[in-house]
């Protein structure tokens, strides 16, 4: 079974006021966790690990791939980024925790064990080609919306035209 989890969270609706709603929305994390495509990169890292016959003890994508992208970018072990993970609200945030916690998100021994499955090239590419599939469904709407304003307006513009004659 896949774990979806909506790159969505932390919205607390205002009912639970959670470490997350103060986050500095200017810091590196929040803002890269905000331009990534998370639904992409989970459908592409599911179906790369093939993921569907998993069970419970499967970890949502984002928190795997969000720790491979900390793990790459700030140079660490395993070990060190899931300690920081553990120490830092802005690095939980990133990898679509819900609210801050003090436990370990899981084993390093997760990272060392996945990296023998995937590389992080694999997953770099991942993430790449993920944000350009985001970019061009995007382009597609934003095109297909256009295409149909146009039309209505010419429609709007038609019916217009037949009652003023």
């Amino acid at each position: 079974m896949i774990k979806y989890y909506s790159q969505f969270q932390g919205d607390s609706l205002g009912l639970f006021p959670s470490l997350f709603d103060d986050l500095d929305p200017n810091n590196r994390w929040v803002k890269l966790a905000k331009r990534l495509p998370w639904r992409y990169i989970e459908l592409a890292y599911n179906a790369r690990l093939r993921n569907r016959h998993r069970g419970a003890d499967n970890k949502p994508a984002r928190m795997v791939v969000a720790a491979c992208i900390i793990k790459r970018k700030l140079r660490l072990t395993a070990g060190e980024t899931i300690a920081l993970i553990q120490e830092n609200p802005y690095m939980q945030y990133f990898c679509g925790l819900s609210d801050f916690t003090r436990k370990r998100i899981f084993s390093p021994s997760l990272l060392i064990s996945l990296h023998e499955r995937i590389s992080e090239d694999e997953i770099h590419q991942l993430v790449e080609r993920a944000k350009r599939q985001a970019r061009a469904r995007a382009y597609y709407k934003q095109r297909k919306t256009a295409a149909m304003q146009k039309e209505g307006i010419a429609w709007q513009e038609g019916l217009t035209q037949q009652k003023t004659e």
